[in-house]
């Protein structure tokens, strides 16, 4: 106990209240009356004394949280909320089909077969119950992923599902229980460095001033190991344009859409939002 005591007061005179917190030597006489000494030379902790210490800190401590910023701004790291993710091609708004546009932008990201998918066709994700069963089985329509304090991407399903970026190809992927070359991570996989930044449900904003040119959404889903700001969409025959980083590997970049902006959209649903993503 008295090793702990005078370790939290190596702590405490380190800290900011070390000029204003006054030291308490309380010392009990027969007569059963307390005598209070303040010194300022040094602390002796007794029970009572810090219990005041740790008042004035909990003070601190509530004035230093009154005083933080409680919005969440697109430059912030926010924090473990889940989202949605739509594809951006700037300068084209949601649902644009002109020309040089490619239909991509506004157009939900799914989860299929290990990895992210760009599909006007088809935005569903594959999914299954995994161990929930019955009422319990989410509806499982929606890619929802969330990032950890850490920087760690998931899957928000049953039982949350790793996100990584596959450095040997670029590919965005997730570790799956189907057997596949996705049901575990390549020797190339890295799984930090991924960031989720403001909050929003807004796929694209105009910029003040410059019709017709768009921005992204107030939210952004991205990934701090690459040289590049923005994601790339590679087509593939069927599943459509494949969402990838540029990491090297063996890609034709040049057939690739670039430029590619991941917008975060907040999602409001409670619980996994799948069993288990496919």
């Amino acid at each position: 106990m008295l090793r702990t005591l005078r370790r939290s007061e190596r702590n405490i005179e380190k800290g900011p209240l070390s000029l204003c917190i006054l030291s308490i030597r309380f010392s009990f006489k027969r007569s059963q009356y307390i005598k209070v000494k303040v010194t300022t030379s040094k602390m002796h902790f007794t029970f009572f004394s810090l219990l005041s210490t740790c008042f004035l800190l909990l003070l601190q401590l509530t004035a230093t949280r009154a005083s933080s910023p409680t919005s969440i701004n697109n430059k912030t790291p926010t924090p473990t909320y889940p989202f949605t993710l739509a594809a951006f091609y700037s300068p084209y708004p949601p649902g644009s089909n002109a020309t040089g546009s490619y239909g991509v932008s506004g157009i939900c990201v799914r989860a299929f077969g290990g990895s992210f998918w760009v599909n006007s066709q088809n935005q569903k994700p594959a999914t299954s119950c995994g161990d929930l069963r019955g009422k319990a089985c989410p509806a499982g329509n929606e890619t929802v992923l969330f990032v950890d304090a850490f920087g760690q991407a998931w899957l928000d399903s049953a039982e949350p599902q790793q996100v990584y970026l596959d450095t040997r190809t670029g590919v965005l992927s997730y570790v799956t229980s189907v057997s596949s070359p996705a049901n575990t991570m390549s020797s190339g996989a890295l799984v930090l460095n991924f960031l989720h930044l403001g909050q929003g449900t807004t796929v694209a904003v105009p910029i003040p001033g410059e019709p017709g040119y768009y921005n992204t959404g107030p939210g952004s889903f991205n990934w701090g190991g690459s040289d590049n700001s923005y994601w790339f969409l590679c087509p593939r025959p069927g599943p459509g344009y494949q969402v990838m980083k540029y990491v090297g590997g063996n890609e034709n970049w040049n057939l690739c859409l670039s430029g590619i902006q991941l917008v975060a959209l907040d999602w409001a649903g409670s619980g996994p939002a799948a069993g288990e993503y496919l």
